[in-house]
């Protein structure tokens, strides 16, 4: 029997400065080098001849599809691949150099700053459309499916016997119920994993802006128009009230 099995690695290389299409402000960026390794009966061990980059916001922590070349900061030796040239001091990012005050965006000519407004949902459209596109089982609901199966068996097969005609009823109670529960984690992963994993990013990125709700609803509707599966995971009311909440704490 032959083991093979494969991982990735992450190095870090430095950081650059450049905008966050998400937080819409100059941030800081991680640069590290991803590179896969092999192994074959858990003894060979040897990498991968290519190496592939992350950078990733250290705020917000989206990544950017840009490539380590297109920083001037960063030198690319034969030997390490890509790293912080000597004595580079990296300067401090500018988050107001974008948005310096509410104001004077809101003050923007209406076009563009509706296209503010959209840019976030646009950004994570793409991640939102391949989520949707598959089955997913979260840690939940793969505990749940655990559960539906494990429980009954158990209870069928690994049981006191004496009691057989109630464990019988109880394992058709757990299985049916956990049935439905493990179904509903499935059917609603998309807008559990909107809310946790990227409307607070969302919030943070249209704080600045200060949009109404019925800015909100227009963006909503438009996503409706073009059949975009966020048109239906926005709920422009509850947006509203986060961005509100948010704006006291940061108060």
């Amino acid at each position: 029997m032959i083991i093979l099995k494969s991982w990735h690695s992450y190095k870090k290389i430095g950081l650059v400065t450049d905008q966050c299409p998400v937080c819409q402000r100059r941030r800081h960026f991680h640069v590290k080098r991803v590179r896969q390794w092999h192994s074959v009966q858990l003894i060979f061990i040897f990498p991968s001849i290519r190496s592939d980059y992350l950078i990733t916001c250290s705020v917000c922590g989206t990544a950017i599809s840009r490539h380590p070349k297109d920083y001037p900061q960063l030198q690319k030796s034969w030997w390490t691949g890509y790293r912080v040239a000597p004595g580079w001091i990296e300067p401090p990012a500018d988050v107001d150099e974008v948005r310096s005050d509410g104001t004077v965006i809101t003050s923007a000519p209406a076009p563009d700053r509706m296209a503010l407004i959209r840019e976030p949902f646009l950004k994570i459209n793409e991640a939102i459309q391949a989520r949707a596109a598959q089955i997913y089982f979260d840690g939940w609901s793969k505990c749940a499916l655990v559960l539906t199966i494990g429980v009954p068996l158990y209870l069928f097969f690994g049981a006191n016997a004496v009691q057989q005609d109630r464990n019988n009823l109880i394992a058709c109670i757990v299985f049916f119920v956990g049935l439905g529960a493990t179904t509903w984690m499935v059917v609603t992963d998309v807008p559990r994993w909107l809310r946790s994993r990227h409307l607070p990013k969302i919030v943070a990125a249209l704080a600045p802006l200060h949009p109404t709700l019925e800015e909100l609803q227009q963006v909503e509707a438009e996503f409706k128009a073009h059949h975009l599966k966020l048109g239906r995971l926005i709920k422009s009311h509850r947006l509203h009230e986060a961005l509100e909440a948010y704006r006291k704490r940061q108060a």
